[in-house]
């Protein structure tokens, strides 16, 4: 250790050690995610959904700028989450895969030929 450690030399581990403890973090979170998913019933449990609420939430979904497929899916999982609660709260962070869905795909880079 006779060599010494440059600011910028500092600085990259640092970030590099950053990003790894996030990676590390984010897998253990996955890990109890996947975990705590395990223990879900099937079949998911049944609501009837007010149509008008649902329809409201897909339109403030929406225009977060996500779009359509994001805006339509959230607003339903949303409801249920309301209504139910589990599973359907756990599903909420996945709704943000749906933001590849806008444009039809394509919109998203979501289609690749």
């Amino acid at each position: 250790m006779g060599e010494k450690l440059t600011r910028k030399q500092f600085l990259e581990l640092t970030a590099k050690s950053a990003v790894g403890g996030a990676i590390g973090f984010s897998i253990i979170n996955l890990a109890n995610n996947v975990r705590a998913q395990s223990q879900i019933t099937w079949p998911l449990p049944y609501e009837i959904l007010d149509t008008e609420h649902v329809r409201k939430l897909g339109h403030q979904f929406y225009w977060t700028g996500k779009g359509c497929c994001y805006g339509a899916f959230k607003a339903i999982v949303y409801a249920m989450h309301e209504k139910v609660g589990e599973p359907f709260t756990t599903l909420l962070p996945l709704c943000e895969m749906m933001i590849f869905g806008h444009g039809g795909g394509v919109g998203g880079d979501g289609f690749i030929l």
